[in-house]
Formats: structure tokens, sequence, C-alpha cells
């Protein structure tokens, strides 16, 4: 069978777009790497992510046109390297300033780079660093503001004859004050008893669970998680803020009641 001249172009426009495509592909590989472990940072622990950036291309990048450009005017999206948000992804971690030393700006008139900088990193990571200190005070405030709290140290629920069950939740303590003591019906997230106490020495607080309004129409047999909480409240000072006038969550207990 005599051959198709007329062809030949066609398949020789077909065997080019093939080599331009692998070739496409060969020279874009590292690329597509390393934005692919940018979308994956979180199969990565921090000492594995160190290795990780290590490795990658130092040329790579997110372009301005592709990375947050959508409905965005040309060249207003983000640009960056990609081995250089790995490492802000390290900083952000870790909260090391040194790690930012080793993210580099990447500078385009086709995006905006400044979101991957040294600059953003150290801005990041002091910010982690100063939340951090914050954090680490409000925790001794409150410790100070709750020490020799009341505590429940046991609940005890006893089934009656009617049905019904008699709760009885004893506490201790030595940080005399006002406490709010709340019976929880966890399965319906409903407090279903709630007092206020002035507490000075060790007490104990009973309640009635009457079993109809427990079981409400629930298929029986069936068991019902509860909880025993108490709060500290302590005498709010004019114009005070903080935590040593916040209410503070000291104790939960939980049980459960079983109705057959």
């Amino acid at each position: 069978m005599k051959s198709n001249p007329r062809q030949l172009p066609q398949r020789q426009w077909a065997i080019l777009l093939t080599v331009v495509a692998i070739s496409t592909v060969a020279k874009g590989q590292p690329v597509l790497a390393d934005a692919e472990v940018g979308n994956n940072y979180h199969r990565y622990s921090s000492a594995q992510l160190v290795h990780v950036c290590a490795r990658m291309s130092s040329d790579s990048h997110a372009s301005g046109l592709t990375d947050g450009a959508w409905m965005a005017p040309p060249g207003a999206g983000r640009t960056y390297f990609y081995k250089s948000s790995c490492y802000l992804e390290l900083a952000r971690r870790t909260k090391d300033l040194a790690v930012c030393a080793k993210v580099r700006e990447r500078k385009s008139l086709m995006g905006n780079g400044t979101g991957v900088s040294p600059k953003a990193c150290e801005a990041m990571v002091k910010a982690a660093q100063a939340a951090d200190v914050e954090q680490a005070e409000a925790a001794k405030r409150h410790a100070t503001a709750v020490k020799g709290a009341f505590t429940v140290t046991s609940v005890r629920a006893v089934p009656q004859a009617d049905g019904n069950w008699f709760i009885t939740a004893d506490m201790e303590g030595s940080l005399a004050g006002s406490y709010r003591i709340e019976l929880i019906n966890v399965r319906d997230r409903s407090v279903t008893q709630q007092a206020q106490l002035q507490l000075v020495s060790a007490h104990s607080q009973s309640w009635t669970v009457k079993r109809n309004d427990l079981v409400k129409g629930t298929k029986l047999p069936a068991i019902f998680p509860m909880a025993v909480s108490l709060s500290y409240l302590p005498a709010q000072a004019s114009g005070s803020t903080g935590e040593t006038g916040a209410e503070h969550l000291i104790s939960v207990q939980n049980f459960t009641l079983s109705v057959q």
C-alpha cells in the first residue's frame, strides 16, 4: 500500500508535539515535585521536613500568575520559591528565628513575594514566641488564682426504691469563696441541677434525679453519661481584668446512670 504524502506532515507534527511534551515534563519534574511537597507538609514531621527542604530545588517557584491569582489583576498573585516556603513552614513549627535566614524572597513583576521572605518569617516567629510567653504567664496567673481551690473528690449515685437516684458530690479544698456546682446530662448536653455555694470547708451537695426526667422516651435498657462540674467564682474587683477575676472551671467528675 502506498503512503499518502499528505499524511507525512501530520505525523511529523505529532512526533514533534510528543517530543516537546516529554521534554517539558522532564524539565518541569523538579518543579512539580517541589509543588507537591508544598501541598503535603502534613505528611512530614519537623525532623523530616529539615531534610525535605534541603533537597528542594533553589530555583523552582510558584508564579504570581498562578498562585492566588484567581479573579485578581495580572501579577497580583503570590510568588515564592518552594524551598523558601518549606523553610517558612519549618520556622512556623519550630519557632526558630535561625531558620528564617534560609528563606529567600522572590522578586518579580509578575507577583508579590513579600509573604515568603526573611522579614515575614521573622515577624511570624517573633509573634509565635510572644504568644508562648503570654500563654505561660497566663498559666502562672491562673495557677496562682486557683491555688487551693475546692475540687469534687467523689460522686455517689444511689438507686432508690421508686426508680430515682440520690446523687451526692463531695468537695474538698482550702480556698474559701464562691463556687458554682452543676449536675450535667452529658448525652443531652444539658445542666439538670445547679447551685451557687460559699465554701470554707469540706462540703457535700446532693440532688435527686428522677427516672422519668432522665429517660424521656429513650429505648431501654440504656446507660446515661453524667458529670458534676465545679467552678470557682473569684470576686471581681472594680476595674480589674484578667484571670484573677474570671470564672475558673476547677473540677469535673464523670459517672453513669444505668436504666433497665
